[in-house]
């Protein structure tokens, strides 16, 4: 699915090189900059490593390799830099959350 995505920045999971839409909507396609699978587990905003099948959606099945091509109804292209973003965030309330706790006066 790529709906709405056409305001989101789409970057390559490998090498965060920019890709177009129509990049990421072809099946076999490969970043331009890094010859990476476009249309794989690691692009997908359901790729979780820690979950069975490294899928956070139950109705999937294995795939022999993240970085690999595969064929799956529920790819939905992910939103890197808003991950990115939203990480750096949590990580720099952790940190003020920690300075708070055990502030030396």
């Amino acid at each position: 699915m790529i709906s709405g995505q056409s305001e989101r920045k789409l970057t390559c999971y490998r090498c965060d090189a920019p890709l177009d839409v129509e990049t990421v909507r072809k099946f076999k396609s490969v970043c331009d900059a890094c010859d990476a699978w476009v249309h794989c587990c690691r692009n997908c905003t359901l790729y979780d490593e820690f979950a069975h099948n490294n899928c956070s959606s139950p109705s999937t099945e294995w795939v022999g390799g993240a970085e690999k091509a595969n064929y799956c109804a529920e790819f939905e292209f992910r939103d890197w830099y808003a991950k990115k973003g939203r990480d750096e965030n949590e990580t720099e309330q952790a940190h003020q959350a920690w300075d708070t706790l055990f502030k030396a006066d």
